[in-house]
């Protein structure tokens, strides 16, 4: 008896990825390329051309946007926290609490969001 042995055959490798989106997402890419190929002429255009055209698009501003929308409201006090150390010095994180609801806070608060839009 003669053992057989299967060669694997090697694998092609795909350009294609799945990603996961939200189901919202999805309806909002879908609309956007039934626009697109309302067209008379001309191949249709993919999503995948649509998704790459719109991440191009993308700045630095846009980048920044999305991080700070992923931030929590703890992480906004936290900054708030390192700025009121770094412009006035030490302060523990119960004292800063009080200090949020203090008469002063509104002032500081100001000026940090100030900070915040040069920066």
């Amino acid at each position: 008896m003669q053992k057989q042995t299967s060669k694997k055959q090697p694998q092609k490798l795909s350009n294609w990825h799945s990603i996961r989106i939200t189901s919202e997402t999805k309806s909002a890419a879908e609309k956007i390329l039934k626009i697109a190929n309302n067209k008379k002429a001309g191949r249709k255009i993919k999503l995948d051309e649509i998704l790459q055209l719109a991440i191009q698009s993308l700045d630095d501003s846009h980048i920044k946007e999305l991080q700070n929308s992923s931030l929590s409201n703890e992480d906004h006090t936290e900054f708030m926290r390192q700025y009121y150390i770094d412009t006035r010095g030490k302060i523990g994180r119960d004292q800063f609490l009080g200090f949020l609801i203090s008469n002063d806070f509104p002032a500081f608060k100001a000026e940090y969001l100030e900070k915040q839009k040069l920066a």
